[in-house]
Formats: C-alpha cells, structure tokens, sequence
C-alpha cells in the first residue's frame, strides 16, 4: 500500500527520465529510483516526449511516465496559431504542454502535486486543482510579478536558506530547506597529486552572471605557472563568442563543450582546483558538490547558497567586487604553488560532501512530503 500518491511536474524543456541532462531533472530522478528500492509512493512524473526517455521509464514499476508532445510538435500547430492570436488580443494562453497537463491533472486524485522550479507556469493550476499544491524552488524567480503566485501554493520547498529566505522577504511563510545530494561514489577516485599538469576547472553555464570571462582573464594574467584551464559547458552565442576572442592566442585555456554526466568524473578526478566565479547569487549548485565529493579544493565568490554548501576549511571565498579579477588570480597562483594547503582543504572536502549525499537529500525529501501529508507542516 502506498502512503502518498505525488503528481510530479518538471520543466517542459528537458524529458523524464533525464536523458538529456537537466540539474533539477538529474535531482529528481535520484529521488524515483529511491522510492524504486523503497516502494513507499506511487508517483506520477509528467514529461515532455522522448523516444529513449520512453524506454528507461518501461523499467519503473512505482513511478508512472506520463508523455506529453512538446509544443513543436506538428500536432501543436492550431493551437500555436490560436494562442498567437490571443496574446495579439492581450489574452495569455498555456504553452500547449501545460494545457494538456491542466486537463490531465484535473481528472486525477492526488496526495501532492509538486511543480519542480516552475513558478510561472504554475499559475494555470493554482485555484483550478483540488489537491495541494507544492512548489519546490531550485533558483531565485522571487519578483512582485511572481509574489502574487506564492500564497497559492500549500508549502514551498527551498533548496538552500538563501532561498528560502529570499522567498520569506516578500511574506510567504509556509517553507522549508531541502539540500541539494548527489550519488557520490562515481566522485570518489583521485589522481595522485603528482600529476604533470596541474588542471583548474570550471564546470556550468557559459553565461555572464557565472563570471567565467573573469576567470579567463585571471587566468591569463597568471605567468611562470603550468596549468590548464577547462571550461565545461556549452558556448553558444554572442557571450560564447567574447570567450572565444579572450581566451583564442592562449594555450592554456581549453573549452570542452558539453560533457555528458557520466564522464565529468574522469575530468574532476584530475582536477587540481575548482572555481566558481559567480557573480550573480548561486542558489545551490550541483557542480560544487561534485567538486568537494571529487575532493578538490574550491576557490569561490561569497555568493548566495554557496557559503552554506561550502565551508572555509574547503574553499576559499572572494568577494565580488572591483577587485575580483586580481583576487581570483592571487587565490588561483597561491593555491597552486601550495601542495600542503590543497591537501589539506581536499581532506575537508570530501568531510563536507557527506552532508549531502544522495540518501540524505532522498530521505529528506521524503519526510518533508509524507510530513505535509500527515499535517506535520508549518
């Protein structure tokens, strides 16, 4: 007998299960093939359609798959037209996949409906579902525009305090923090310290509010040092383009282009330093727990979740500020010239990556819904 019955609503833009990435997807896959070994709920996890998203999910027996088209579907076409015409009369429409799911979800009976970072999106449930609705934010959408939709929801689950208390700041009470974990034992094998090269690495979103442009020029203001500087993720337009320039006559910048989840291990496992130069306020990312499973000293700017994942023993912070650049450089060049000190904060890292394993965050997240279930919430 299953204790909660969970409709589960992702983003439209990656599928169930996680078969073309997608950090707050990987998150949510860890916690259905936890409830696979448990049995503890019949969960229901809505999905844009992919072929071989379809068959994974033909080897889950307690989480349902239900596909729905993506809006460039062919099939989409008259109501794309429809809605265009509408938003021409100032009349909003639902993206043809959240129209589907509103009169899907309707005709069902559950325990929970969780919408998965999707705050806006929400709002053509809010008001329309009998069941409890919950929101689990992974990233600050927090504005007035999107205040209004906050008092709709039964609980919203945050994923670190820093949202929870940006959440808090516009009157929205009813919350709680769930730690982002990861499966770490894939993390866990180091090179030896005597490796040629020494490799920093930054791992995410090749985007201006990642500071990765800042971790470029610092780098090459670094002289007399041998050292290799990979960029993973995906360059792509113009910002993509401005890297490119920056880093074009320097040998020891190398950009890899989108690495596929099961191989950034074999990367981190040679990895000398890890960096993080956000600008903006991280909310809790994934990358920086695998940096500390993978035992690699982090360099960091004092930035939003990131002081509550990261501890002074394991990193180093930097403030954001006009002297970034030069600070990242001083930080990277002194920790590379001191094997005792790298050693020392790699032994506290994988201490600190206990604390958010993928059991702890599953577990978590299970007492927090069968919780709200039982009136054990706020």
């Amino acid at each position: 007998m299953y204790r909660v019955k969970i409709a589960i609503i992702p983003s439209e833009f990656f599928p169930m299960p996680p078969v073309k990435g997608g950090a707050v997807q990987t998150l949510l896959q860890l916690f259905c093939d936890w409830n696979e070994r448990e049995k503890k709920h019949k969960i229901t996890v809505f999905s844009t359609y992919n072929d071989k998203a379809v068959n994974l999910a033909k080897n889950y027996s307690h989480t349902e798959y239900c596909y729905i088209y993506g809006k460039n579907s062919i099939r989409w076409y008259p109501y794309r037209l429809v809605k265009k015409i509408m938003l021409l009369l100032s009349v909003e429409l639902p993206s043809p996949y959240m129209f589907i799911l509103r009169r899907t979800i309707k005709k069902q009976v559950y325990d929970i409906v969780l919408f998965e970072n999707v705050l806006c999106n929400a709002k053509w449930f809010l008001g329309k579902s009998a069941c409890p609705v919950i929101l689990h934010l992974h990233n600050d959408y927090v504005t007035q525009k999107t205040k209004k939709y906050l008092n709709s929801f039964s609980k919203v689950i945050a994923v670190s305090k820093f949202i929870e208390n940006r959440i808090q700041s516009v009157g929205y009470a009813k919350t709680e923090v769930l730690y982002n974990g990861i499966e770490q034992g894939r993390f866990l094998i180091r090179k030896d310290y005597q490796q040629k090269e020494n490799i920093i690495v930054f791992s995410g979103r090749l985007v201006p509010e990642k500071g990765v442009k800042e971790l470029i020029d610092a780098c090459l203001r670094i002289e007399d040092i041998k050292f290799k500087l990979m960029i993973m993720g995906k360059l792509q337009g113009k910002y993509g383009l401005e890297l490119q320039k920056l880093a074009k006559d320097s040998d020891k910048i190398e950009f890899t282009g989108y690495i596929d989840n099961n191989k950034i291990q074999d990367i981190l496992s040679r990895t000398t330093i890890a960096v993080i130069p956000s600008l903006w306020e991280e909310p809790f990312p994934l990358s920086a727990i695998e940096f500390i499973a993978a035992g690699i000293p982090v360099i960091a700017t004092n930035s939003g979740g990131l002081t509550e994942l990261l501890s002074d023993d394991c990193a180093i912070f930097l403030e954001r500020n006009a002297f970034l650049i030069e600070n990242l450089k001083n930080a990277i060049k002194n920790l590379l010239l001191d094997k005792t000190k790298r050693e020392e904060m790699s032994k506290a890292a994988l201490d600190r990556a206990k604390l958010f394993t993928d059991e702890i965050y599953c577990r978590n997240f299970n007492n927090i819904l069968e919780n709200f279930v039982n009136g054990k919430h706020i």
